[in-house]
């Protein structure tokens, strides 16, 4: 490490995006439904796709009930037709203009599937941000003109290392919580 700003926050965001999936793994259970599980799932709207997180506030109701507050009305159908895909034996009630209820079934080998898709969501999400952190990184330290090509593959090595560390830890809480769940 030679101490560049941009080096330290590289490092410290893969701990950061770690941390995160983490803790959204730790959150996943059979029995008890989380908000985490529903954050991240896209939804096309219009030519994009946003997080439902940032289409909508997610509450936990009780162990087995989710309800999600779409910001825009518009966006309501988008959001259902995506929810129902995704979660394909779970029941969804629109309440309102706003307003979806969504009820997690009693726990079936469809419900497991349901929550190991959620799972590998997660996993696949937490791959994209250290590829898009490696590549950040990477167009960084090619642009500081004092340091030699031999620093730089030498920053390049360290910091490749450091995130194939987090991977690897990544995919272990990954593939220990894919067993955990199919052993149910």
């Amino acid at each position: 490490m030679i101490g560049l700003e941009f080096e330290n926050t590289s490092y410290n965001q893969l701990k950061i995006d770690f941390d995160t999936f983490k803790g959204n793994i730790d959150k996943v259970r059979l029995h008890e439904i989380s908000s985490k599980m529903f954050e991240d799932l896209y939804i096309p709207i219009g030519n994009s796709k946003l997080y439902l997180k940032n289409l909508a506030n997610i509450a936990k109701i009780d162990l087995k009930t989710i309800c999600i507050n779409v910001f825009d009305k518009s966006n309501i159908k988008s959001v259902v037709l995506e929810l129902e895909n995704f979660f394909k034996n779970f029941s969804f009630i629109v309440k309102d203009d706003h307003t979806i209820i969504c009820r997690a079934p009693s726990v079936t080998t469809e419900y497991i599937k349901n929550i190991l898709k959620v799972v590998t969501l997660h996993f696949e999400n937490l791959k994209i941000k250290y590829r898009t952190a490696r590549n950040f990184f990477k167009k960084k330290i090619q642009n500081v003109k004092y340091l030699s090509r031999d620093d730089i593959n030498a920053c390049l090595k360290n910091f490749q290392k450091k995130l194939d560390e987090y991977a690897l830890l990544a995919e272990k809480l990954f593939l220990d919580k894919k067993k955990t769940l199919t052993i149910l």
